[in-house]
């Protein structure tokens, strides 16, 4: 517990050193974290786009099937 004035000042400064390097580290992290969410739902919305369409292509064709049998069967009657 004999520490001199100078250990002491040394051990704040270090101290202080490695708070400012903690501070800029979490900065960093922050600043990563949020870019790799960005392209993780970047990616994912092209996804949910693919099934989107592929999912209204399937129904227009439905669409197309039902008009034309209804087109078929108004001939049909006339």
């Amino acid at each position: 517990m004999d520490k001199s004035v100078d250990e002491l000042e040394e051990e704040q400064k270090n101290l202080k050193m490695r708070r400012a390097q903690l501070k800029r580290d979490m900065i960093e992290e922050t600043h990563n974290a949020q870019f790799n969410r960005m392209k993780i739902l970047t990616h994912w919305r092209k996804l949910l786009r693919l099934a989107k369409t592929e999912q209204l292509k399937k129904e227009i064709s439905i669409y197309q099937q039902n008009h034309d049998r209804e087109v078929d069967a108004k001939d049909a009657i006339l």
